[in-house]
């Protein structure tokens, strides 16, 4: 709106006061304004969409380190287990440590 008033006022002493022309100016006025209104509307959404994709892919970076982390302790620790299991049965003693991740209050699936 502010945009056709200033339209209108810039434009008057110019037109020598026509009303048609000044219509014609306060609505092009008015649709410079619109599609300013929209213009910055569809870049705001290109910004928040961009910001959104840039955090997706900070938080699957995240995961993903995470995920090979948890990984290399995992064999780590087996590696660790295995290395005791076979220095036991090399030294001919008995090895009754449950592998690692072992919990014997899991329920185990029954067969049929």
């Amino acid at each position: 709106m502010a945009i056709a008033v200033l339209s209108i006022a810039v434009a008057a002493p110019q037109q020598g006061g026509n009303e048609l022309s000044l219509l014609a100016i306060a609505l092009g006025g008015l649709g410079v304004a619109g599609g300013v209104v929209y213009l910055g509307e569809k870049l705001f959404n290109l910004a928040k969409e961009l910001a959104r994709m840039v955090a997706d892919y900070i938080i699957e970076k995240y995961k993903r380190h995470r995920w090979e982390e948890g990984r290399k302790a995992e064999r780590k620790a087996w590696l660790a287990w295995y290395e005791r299991q076979q220095a036991a049965f090399r030294n001919s003693q008995p090895f009754d440590e449950p592998p690692p991740g072992y919990s014997p209050d899991e329920t185990s699936v029954e067969q049929a």
